[in-house]
């Protein structure tokens, strides 16, 4: 399936906070700890101050998303495992902030 811990479908001008998790050792086909996917415009997530930890999947071992607007601040991705993008999987994603992240 999809987001092995969290897995988010939003509709137009959806608004979506991630924040302040520890994600570990979940499996997915996309999104080993969370996906994301839009089917609207105008959408925005933020995710901010979360640990992804040993996560795995076929597409972002860590975190999948699908086209929102992103905003990506202050995470840890330690140990993402994953055929196409080992911690991090974009596509169709408009990256409006990526600061302070630690990729290990």
């Amino acid at each position: 399936g999809t987001g092995g811990a969290i897995d988010i479908g939003g509709a137009a001008n959806a608004s979506i906070l991630v924040e302040n998790n520890w994600l570990r050792s979940n499996e997915a086909r996309r999104g080993g700890a969370v996906h994301m996917v839009i089917t609207g415009t105008g959408a925005s997530a933020t995710v901010r101050n979360n640990t992804f930890q040993d996560n795995e999947a076929v597409d972002g071992g860590n975190l999948a998303v699908f086209g929102w607007q992103l905003f990506l601040q202050h995470n840890t991705f330690d140990d993402g495992r994953a055929t196409n993008g080992g911690h991090l999987r974009l596509e169709g994603t408009d990256v409006r902030q990526f600061s302070n992240n630690l990729m290990t």
